[in-house]
């Protein structure tokens, strides 16, 4: 029974793509994926694989990844990145470099960031490497929500 960690590797995006959307999810069937892409299970981990393999390392590329195996196949992963270098600002970036593969437009992109303002609102206004007031929602308390695209700026 022994289990072996190493360092995620490209090859390993498939995995990746499961373990986040899983963690996503928590103890519910829907998490913050679907409500990203506004899609299939399917069409999340499609995506999950294509953005854990962006040239450009951010908060969910391969390179931040540790792979847990048991008997030569991953059984776990675990992500740790310095937002400062590697955190929302740097995947909204990054995101860019996937939108033809993935069909998306900037629009498209808006839209995706527009459905997590409920989670934006969640986050602290102050985070390294994150995304500013604007593409957390607006909010600076009391204020209405309102998005501008990360990837435009």
């Amino acid at each position: 029974m022994d289990v072996t960690i190493r360092k995620a590797t490209a090859d390993d995006t498939s995995f990746l793509a499961w373990v986040m959307l899983t963690a996503s999810r928590s103890h519910c069937r829907f998490g913050l994926w679907e409500q990203f892409m506004g899609g299939s299970e399917k069409e999340c981990l499609s995506f999950l694989e294509k953005i854990a393999a962006t040239q450009l390392p951010h908060l969910f590329h391969y390179e931040v990844f540790l792979v847990a195996e048991k008997e030569g196949r991953p059984v776990a992963g675990l992500s740790g990145y310095d937002p400062a270098t590697h955190g929302l600002g740097m995947y909204a970036k990054a995101l860019a470099e996937i939108y033809d593969e993935i069909g998306w437009t900037r629009a498209d992109a808006k839209a995706a960031f527009h459905r997590l303002l409920s989670y934006g609102a969640c986050m602290p206004a102050e985070v390294p490497g994150g995304l500013d007031g604007r593409e957390r929602g607006g909010r600076t308390g009391g204020e209405a929500p309102r998005h501008d695209d990360p990837a435009s700026q």
